[in-house]
């Protein structure tokens, strides 16, 4: 799409596009000098000679106000040398993104009755040991696929977003389920992962047999939602809490819930029709992550958004301004790390976030959280998460892996100065959730010590710029999820939090 305005000369109405395709808007003899004079210009310098603030008033809003005070002449000018210069960094976009792969991939296909089955145990909480909490408790399709908070709160907790009260706060941001096919490795640590000769690595090690994994469908996916349930703090509960929660391993876990859903004729039947020839009794609970993954997988693969038009070759998906941005975002060396279809490396990288909450059991007191370092236990990785896809980037608020920033401008903008950002950083003008102010913790010299050289070579950060390009990672439908909401559960617990 692009930006239309009307402007007035004279009384006169003419419809000018804005956008970055198309015929200049008009051919007089005297825009030629500032024509020629604009192609020698750099961006910079155009922008300062065109432009009324930052993003340039001609490039997202309505010209009648930047017109008013020109004659007709001054004014062709002036717009006609921001179409050319518009084409031109349109060209230049191009040529960056040219040799890359930025297209994104159709969702795997699901089959229906796999879908329907993993829908039901995404929402149900009878997959929680006190049956309190469900899947999609932290990753609610009506909240862009999370939950609106910093960190979570897990089992025992009433309400959803940032209504939600009470339960176990949880130590990581629940990141969101866009896309997830395309993703590499599971978690902000990568704890769920293929190693390089293509095996699947999870916490589980060898409980997660060879005959559970033949089940995966979706890879990492599948694995991924084998895990949730196991932990205390997000669904399982304590021990003395349910039986569930007293399981001596995590195959006691897994068993244990087959053995609920085993007890609901409803669930029955759906397991059967999801895996035709198969008897229920026969069954593990990887049937089960799987089914869920294909329900996330068909559910909230995304590929429809202006960048994703830009891609295929239409000139006219982006405004100026947002072209604007994406030249900001790849000068300044950000598809470093976030590069790619999905706008990530899938690596992982100590970009200087602050830490608060309970922590990951590491460091004085055990609120400090080691990230990758806590599963590979190698003392480079200290402090390093996985770069976070930035697909719908603008509804996935707050940011980073405890959520430490509101605004998609405010973590820009941290890459800026980040030694300084973290150094200065005021949780309680971050974190609107209070009782999270009090557990920050002291390990900023710490974090500095290991800073990604990556971060320290960025090049001039432009917030805005950028975060005006992020927005057109957006898809169409990505805020319009509500349809996946089923009304009612197997277990009839209630759906809503």
């Amino acid at each position: 799409m692009h930006l239309s305005s009307v402007i007035l000369f004279s009384g006169v109405a003419s419809a000018v596009s804005l956008g970055c395709a198309g015929d200049d808007p008009w051919s007089s003899d005297s825009n030629q000098n500032f024509e020629s004079r604009s192609h020698e210009l750099s961006d910079d310098a155009l922008d300062s000679l065109l432009a009324d603030d930052e993003l340039g008033a001609a490039a997202h809003a309505p010209v009648a106000s930047v017109a008013g005070g020109y004659d007709d002449a001054r004014a062709s000018e002036r717009a006609s040398a921001e179409q050319r210069h518009c084409r031109r960094r349109v060209r230049r976009l191009r040529r960056i993104i040219g040799d890359q792969d930025y297209e994104l991939a159709e969702a795997p296909y699901v089959r229906p009755s796999l879908f329907v089955l993993g829908q039901a145990l995404a929402f149900d909480k009878e997959l929680s040991g006190n049956r309190n909490i469900s899947c999609m408790s932290c990753h609610h399709p009506t909240l862009a696929t999370m939950d609106d908070r910093h960190l979570p709160l897990g089992q025992g907790g009433i309400g959803l977003g940032i209504d939600r009260r009470g339960g176990d706060v949880i130590p990581r941001n629940a990141p969101a389920l866009f896309n997830m096919a395309a993703h590499k490795t599971m978690f902000w640590d990568s704890r769920v992962a293929l190693n390089d000769r293509g095996q699947l690595v999870t916490p589980a090690g060898a409980e997660l047999t060879p005959e559970m994994q033949e089940t995966f469908e979706f890879g990492v996916v599948s694995a991924q939602a084998m895990f949730p349930v196991t932990s205390n703090e997000e669904m399982a509960g304590h021990p003395g809490d349910n039986e569930i929660a007293d399981a001596a391993s995590v195959t006691q876990v897994w068993e244990r819930l087959m053995l609920r859903l085993g007890q609901i004729p409803t669930y029955r039947y759906l397991f059967e029709n999801a895996y035709p020839g198969t008897s229920f009794d026969d069954m593990t609970f990887a049937h089960a992550a799987n089914a869920i993954a294909g329900f996330e997988v068909a559910a909230f693969t995304l590929t429809e958004s202006p960048w994703d038009r830009f891609v295929r070759g239409d000139n006219d998906a982006l405004t100026h301004a947002e072209v604007r941005g994406a030249l900001a975002f790849f000068d300044a060396g950000c598809n470093n790390c976030h590069g790619g279809a999905m706008f990530s490396d899938f690596e992982h990288h100590n970009t200087g976030q602050p830490q608060f909450g309970p922590g990951k059991g590491a460091g004085q007191g055990g609120f400090d959280d080691f990230g990758r370092a806590g599963v590979t236990h190698d003392s480079d990785d200290l402090y390093r998460f996985r770069t976070p896809s930035l697909r719908n980037v603008e509804l996935t608020a707050p940011y980073g892996h405890t959520g430490a920033m509101r605004s998609l401008e405010a973590f820009v903008g941290h890459y800026s100065y980040p030694e300084t950002s973290l150094r200065e950083y005021d949780i309680v003008a971050q974190v609107n959730e209070r009782h999270l102010w009090s557990t920050q913790v002291d390990n900023v010299e710490a974090v500095l010590e290991r800073l990604d050289p990556a971060v320290l070579e960025l090049r001039r950060i432009r917030p805005r710029r950028i975060a005006s390009f992020l927005r057109t990672l957006t898809a169409d439908d990505a805020d319009a999820l509500d349809e996946f909401v089923p009304p009612l559960v197997p277990s009839g617990l209630p759906v809503a939090d």
